[in-house]
């Protein structure tokens, strides 16, 4: 055995014993900075989860209702449009009552829209008072 000893009589630890010791620790070191690493983005994506989930949140019940009036709406007018054209070829009663009706519902619905459009207006009107926009505002 060629360990070395110096003159107090102790024994040294072989020079590979420290090396080792250095890798240990440098990988200890890395290890510990990747998982904070990945803690912290599990935490920023985590934060932007939140926010665009209150986000839609806050635009679902005043987006969707007025998405839905209005497409309700082509479709009256796409139908008034055809109960016309109808309406001239064939001079059918059916067709001015079906007219008649499409008028009715577009009528309805575009209040319902107005509505549903005035409550956004509302909603922004609130989240820029005061000079600055809220977060989670749909505006």
């Amino acid at each position: 055995m060629a360990s070395t000893s110096d003159p107090s009589g102790s024994r040294n630890p072989p020079p590979r014993a420290a090396s080792t010791r250095q890798v240990v620790v440098g990988v200890g070191i890395a290890f510990f900075a990747i998982i904070t690493c990945l803690a912290l983005l599990g935490l920023a994506l985590y934060r932007s989860q939140v926010a665009v989930r209150r986000f839609v949140q806050v635009i679902v019940p005043v987006e969707e209702p007025a998405s839905a009036a209005a497409y309700e709406m082509e479709i009256n007018v796409i139908g008034a449009g055809l109960g016309v054209q109808r309406y001239l070829a064939t001079g059918d009663a059916e067709h001015r009552e079906r007219v008649r009706n499409d008028e009715a519902d577009f009528r309805r619905l575009r209040a319902k829209y107005e509505l549903v459009t005035r409550t956004k207006e509302e909603m922004c009107g609130e989240a820029h008072s005061g000079g600055r926009m809220r977060r989670s505002s749909p505006c």
